[in-house]
């Protein structure tokens, strides 16, 4: 049952037990029209009031995973000490507390999914604030779109999957490494890399990067790749027309 039906199904049964009788019986008959709608409604608006909820005592994170049907997510990443990590979802408090949901699967990477319901309607931006030993995976599913800021890895790797978007920032590392597929968009020209491997095989897919070395990988489909920072950075990586890489110093 979908988390909005439970709430209202609790509120039914409170009326029912506080009336007696035949007017506890009338009230149930009632309410249960109101049960069998809720068990309809799969999207949920924003309360418009702020709420956040720490999730203490989690495994160690290295990355994160969006669920599509969230939507739209930030990620902001801090450096901890070792033993010191802390995990804050924060946005419209209904949808913090009660339908998004974190969780740690066992290779470390933060899942961020629905719970009940099929989408949300935020008032707010729904935000992580995730304060770890490290940070380095990146993974959205169909028609997510995630904004990373305080991104900085040796190597960093993100997955966009169809008509997703990534937007990462922050200080950067050694190696990127992305895969993307069809209508996703990574946009990573705010965080620069001195190495870039794409696996770029996807229709209207768009990279927009910062490198000051050629870009590695290969690129098919009708994906557009712009390099930002090289005049070479689009030397080294393997094209299949119709796809293109223009460099912009």
């Amino acid at each position: 049952m979908p988390a909005a039906s439970r709430h209202v199904e609790r509120a039914i049964r409170a009326i029912a037990t506080r009336s007696s009788g035949s007017a506890g019986s009338r009230a149930l008959r009632l309410a249960l029209p109101l049960l069998a709608l809720a068990a309809c409604s799969t999207q949920v608006n924003g309360s418009g009031s702020y709420g956040q909820v720490r999730y203490d005592g989690l495994p160690a994170v290295h990355g994160v995973r969006l669920d599509g049907k969230i939507g739209q997510m930030e990620v902001r990443v801090g450096v901890a000490s070792a033993g010191s990590q802390s995990v804050v979802l924060s946005g419209d408090e209904n949808i913090v507390h009660y339908y998004v949901k974190l969780a740690v699967t066992p290779d470390g990477i933060l899942l961020a999914n629905l719970d009940g319901v099929d989408s949300v309607t935020p008032t707010m931006p729904l935000r992580i604030d995730a304060t770890v030993v490290a940070f380095d995976t990146v993974d959205v599913t169909a028609n997510a779109s995630v904004e990373v800021a305080g991104a900085a890895a040796d190597t960093f790797h993100v997955a966009a999957d169809e008509r997703s978007t990534v937007k990462l920032a922050g200080s950067g590392g050694n190696i990127l490494d992305a895969t993307l597929e069809d209508g996703s968009r990574l946009d990573a020209r705010s965080y620069p890399a001195t190495g870039v491997q794409l696996d770029v095989s996807a229709s209207d897919a768009v990279v927009t990067l910062a490198t000051s070395v050629p870009v590695t990988g290969q690129a098919s489909g009708t994906s557009e790749l712009q390099v930002f920072g090289s005049v070479t950075g689009c030397s080294a990586i393997a094209l299949t027309p119709p796809a293109t890489c223009l460099p912009a110093p």
